[in-house]
């Protein structure tokens, strides 16, 4: 999880009375569940749990700085060794924070194909999945804040989208 950054900015509120506070964090490369080829076989499953200690020391970050919003920029977890439990994992610590908006911009290693977890019917509201290899936007009504993005649909993208 080596790609996070917080972004606050003070924007006026709909009366322009007083400035709020925005907090949007960015994380990418997060990789839960990939494997470790290095490790022996008895250490991965240690190696999966550090990783999803290491996910929730991150969602506790995002209750104590009142983030508004989450941006997962590719790669949260490795697609093709994603389990069931992952996809509960990431229900509940995003249901956790129904005020907070995730969007997650599938890359090369969990792109959004017919077997994403990224499909699933069972992902909280507050999750924004951007499914298409071309340019996209989410906007939204509680927050004064665009996200633009785009998702891998394979491990290669046959073009640039920008």
């Amino acid at each position: 999880m080596e790609n996070m950054e917080a972004v606050q900015t003070d924007v006026l509120s709909d009366n322009a009375r007083a400035p709020e506070r925005l907090t949007v964090l960015h994380l990418g490369d997060v990789l839960l569940d990939g494997p470790v080829r290095r490790l022996r076989r008895d250490t991965k499953e240690h190696r999966r749990e550090d990783l999803r200690e290491s996910f929730e020391d991150f969602m506790r970050c995002v209750e104590a700085e009142k983030a508004d919003a989450v941006i997962f920029s590719g790669n949260l977890l490795d697609g093709r060794y994603a389990e069931d439990d992952t996809l509960t994992f990431l229900i509940n610590a995003f249901g956790a924070h129904p005020s907070c908006h995730f969007v997650i911009a599938p890359g090369p290693r969990d792109p959004y194909t017919k077997e994403s977890i990224y499909r699933s019917k069972r992902l909280p509201r507050n999750v924004h999945v951007f499914v298409e290899e071309i340019v996209g936007l989410f906007s939204f009504t509680d927050l004064p804040l665009t996200v633009y993005g785009w998702g891998y649909q394979g491990e290669t993208s046959p073009h640039a989208p920008l």
